[in-house]
């Protein structure tokens, strides 16, 4: 009761410094939040804030994950925000005309729709205390219904606990502090205005300063960083100053991240074209649109590659390169020699600032920012797509396409995930089997190209492709599959669910491969009725690899490089049928290196680590951060959490010590770092240094390593960040991508604290790489999550 009353009193005294700030405001100004600033001296600002270095973590954290409510910290590096007040005119591509490390108002302040705006408006003034007039409120209103916006920043709880997306009982506090926040990357920008010193609102537009929007903008922000204010007692009188720039048009061009393009800007003259001069300008903003870069990424990662005797496996980006290409004919301008998916060399993230060229009428950078296949493969007579809600393909249409071979062929097949043991019949079963025949017959005896695609080249199509070997190799599934990642060097990606029915399914596949049938015709096969009952009374192989880890392979990342969980770790027969011989143990302890006394030990310490934790949350976080990339099987949402809707308020805890050990053990090198945990308090930055000297040494041997902690996403992917950037030498965001996108399917989240401290490793040990901001860091982050994960905690 008595806490209660404190914080009433320090709530009081907050609103009387806040309405004496604003009777001086009022006094000087005829309309309050109306100063401006020049551009020149924004670039001053600008650049004392790039110089700055960032503050030490501890300095910085637990305050940047919202569990505390102290006042915030003061930084050099943070003293500056930048909003743009509105896009461009019509005329204009939206997304341009943005100066360097500006934010939209919608990324830092609480949405809501014009029928509760004026309530809000009128809580927020009476709970405020200063005697604000008529003309101001309506002032404010205005702002707010023409952004359908409120004057609340996304950090402000009290504020979220009445109008945010999942409102809460004011009473709750403990549900605003949840153990997600430490993921909480899309408020770091609402958090960097609450640090700033000076908030400049600005636009390019033409119709500036009289006709634009920049004056409702500064308004609206205003009041947000006063509301804000009343959070923070003793700094109250320390609101952020908001101004206007003054003059757009005379902005250097070191601050601008995006010039203004025409709409024009966004077209293609030449008809098999892939890149516009837009895409050129969206490319050089590593600031903006990282999803349009992940997809350029993608792209590269899994384009178009021979598998097997003309069968060729892609993406969706091939197939439409190879039918612009067909249909209008024009000659390709072919990528040099085909790279591996982790090799460096493949890679958007390297390329230096592109600008837009054309040679001979041929745009040049097509071949840069696209893997284009050789001319010799251009001309493919089957395409099969494999997408989600598709059904087995008709007996009778693969029957005509196995007789008449008239190409081109387009065949759509399930995706991968899709099938189930429940839902196969002898009908599906036959269509499966006789896909494969046709595959094979086209293929390897008459010797025409065939491509199995999808979205992003491995995710929909490993189902299909891994069957297809089956039955062209006659293998069982752990050989293929193996063979698949060692000798063909294909990226993919197998659901538990399809390892099971592929387990089954082998028994009839290899029953009717044409290496046991070598004079077998055109015709339709037909699937034994007892074979198809034989084959789910047959139980798979106990010993399997596969079936025993029920689920993928370690990701290779670079060729020396593994990222994966520690059910990889724990099984060292699959480390050495992949030739791995290293790995770097990250806050978690391997089992078969331990005696059987020690192991159950172990065991009964894991098991009260995902009730207890040692400092901030309440279930193991990389589990709750691993899911699908893919949107098509987006019902894999791990990150959803039970959450209690009286939870205990999360108070940060000291974190234990961590210490870096390296030793063997049947045959295996082992660098192991203990006490560290995926918490939100335990730093990496101690230790990383030690665990990237292992790895070198492994790299520098010709040998591969393997980079585990528990999932996979969060402590040793910050690690493999770490060393793509070393290996790289290239900034975080980059090497952020080029991790991610090699995860294959699983969403790396290395926590806030983790990202922070490697923008700060960046700063100490490689000061000369692409610099971005802390808060745009995470608006990056935020926007790929966002694209597959709808609901962060």
């Amino acid at each position: 009761m008595i806490t209660s009353v404190r914080k009433q009193q320090k709530r009081q005294k907050s609103r009387e410094q806040l309405g004496e700030l604003e009777s001086k405001k009022m006094e000087g100004e005829g309309v309050w939040g109306s100063g401006t600033i020049r551009a020149g001296r924004l670039a001053e600002l600008a650049e004392r804030q790039a110089q700055a270095a960032l503050p030490a973590s501890e300095r910085m954290f637990p305050w940047l994950h919202g569990y505390v409510q102290d006042s915030a910290p003061r930084a050099d590096k943070f003293a500056l925000s930048v909003v743009r007040s509105q896009p461009l005119d019509a005329a204009t591509i939206e997304n341009s005309g943005i100066l360097r490390a500006s934010m939209d108002l919608h990324e830092v302040l609480l949405t809501v729709d014009n029928t509760e705006a004026e309530r809000a408006v009128d809580a927020a003034l009476e709970e405020y205390g200063a005697g604000v007039c008529t003309a101001r409120r309506a002032e404010l209103l205005a702002a707010c219904q023409r952004y359908q916006l409120l004057p609340f920043l996304q950090t402000d709880a009290l504020k979220q606990c009445r109008y945010g997306s999942r409102r809460l009982r004011l009473g709750d506090k403990g549900s605003w502090r949840q153990p997600g926040m430490f993921r909480r990357f899309d408020l770091q920008p609402a958090r960097h205005v609450e640090l700033s010193s000076v908030v400049v609102v600005y636009c390019l537009a033409n119709m500036h300063p009289d006709r634009c929007c920049c004056h409702d903008a500064a308004t609206i922000l205003q009041w947000a960083c006063r509301f804000v204010a009343l959070n923070y007692p003793e700094r109250a009188h320390l609101a952020p100053e908001v101004l206007i720039l003054e003059d757009p048009g005379h902005v250097p061009a070191s601050l601008v991240g995006t010039a203004p393009m025409a709409l024009s800007s966004l077209q293609k003259p030449f008809p098999a074209q892939l890149v516009s001069r837009f895409d050129v300008a969206s490319f050089n903003n590593w600031e903006r649109d990282l999803l349009y870069k992940e997809r350029l990424e993608i792209s590269k990662m899994s384009s178009m590659s021979m598998i097997e005797d003309c069968v060729m496996c892609g993406n969706a980006t091939d197939f439409e390169v190879l039918r612009l290409f067909r249909s209008n004919g024009a000659a390709c301008p072919s990528t040099a020699a085909p790279r591996k998916y982790y090799s460096p060399d493949n890679t958007i993230v390297l390329l230096k600032a592109l600008e837009y060229q054309e040679k001979d009428g041929v745009p040049v950078l097509d071949s840069v920012l696209f893997n284009l296949p050789p001319s010799e493969l251009h001309d493919v007579q089957l395409f099969v797509s494999c997408t989600e809600h598709t059904p087995f393909p008709h007996h009778d249409d693969i029957r005509h396409h196995l007789t008449q071979m008239e190409a081109p062929i387009h065949i759509a097949f399930p995706s991968s995930g899709s099938i189930g043991l429940g839902t196969l019949t002898l009908d599906s079963i036959t269509s499966c089997v006789n896909i494969c025949h046709l595959i094979y017959r086209f293929s390897a005896v008459h010797k025409k190209l065939s491509l199995l695609y999808c979205s992003d080249g491995y995710t929909e199509t490993s189902f299909l492709l891994v069957a297809y070997l089956i039955f062209a190799w006659d293998q069982p599934l752990d050989e293929v599959l193996l063979r698949l990642h060692t000798e063909v060097e294909r990226p993919y990606f197998l659901f538990p669910i399809d390892i099971q029915v592929l387990g089954h399914l082998q028994l009839l596949l290899r029953d009717m491969s044409p290496l046991r049938h070598p004079n077998r015709g055109p015709e339709l096969l037909a699937v034994d009725p007892d074979l198809f009952s034989r084959m789910f009374f047959t139980k798979p192989s106990q010993d399997s690899l596969f079936l025993k880890s029920k689920g993928p392979l370690p990701s290779r990342i670079l060729p020396h490089l593994y990222l994966g969980s520690l059910e990889h770790a724990h099984d060292p027969n699959l480390l050495r049928r992949l030739g791995i011989r290293n790995i770097v143990s990250v806050g978690e302890t391997l089992s078969w290196l331990q005696s059987p006394h020690s192991r159950e030990a172990a065991k009964t310490e894991e098991s009260k680590q995902e009730t207890i934790t040692d400092a901030y949350v309440t279930a193991p976080a990389e589990t709750a951060a691993a899911t699908s990339t893919t949107a098509s099987t987006g019902s894999l949402n791990l990150l959803k959490r039970n959450r209690s809707p009286s939870a205990p308020e999360i108070k940060p805890l000291k974190s234990s010590s961590c210490k870096t050990t390296v030793f063997s053990k049947d045959g295996f090198e082992i660098c192991h770092t203990s006490n560290l945990g995926d918490n939100g308090a335990d730093p990496m930055l101690t230790q990383l240094d030690q665990m990237l000297s292992f790895i070198n040494r492994c790299y520098e041997a010709g040998e591969k390593v393997l980079v585990h902690c528990m999932v996979g996403v969060s402590r040793s992917a910050t690690v493999c960040i770490a060393e793509c950037m070393r290996r790289l030498n290239c900034a975080v965001i980059q090497a952020y991508l080029f991790v991610r996108v090699r995860r294959l399917n699983i969403i790396i989240q290395p926590n806030l604290m983790f990202i922070y401290e490697l923008l700060k490793w960046q700063e100490l040990k490689h000061p000369d790489v692409l610099k971005i901001d802390w808060h745009i860091m995470c608006r990056a982050i935020n926007e790929l999550n966002s694209n597959y994960i709808k609901d962060m905690i």
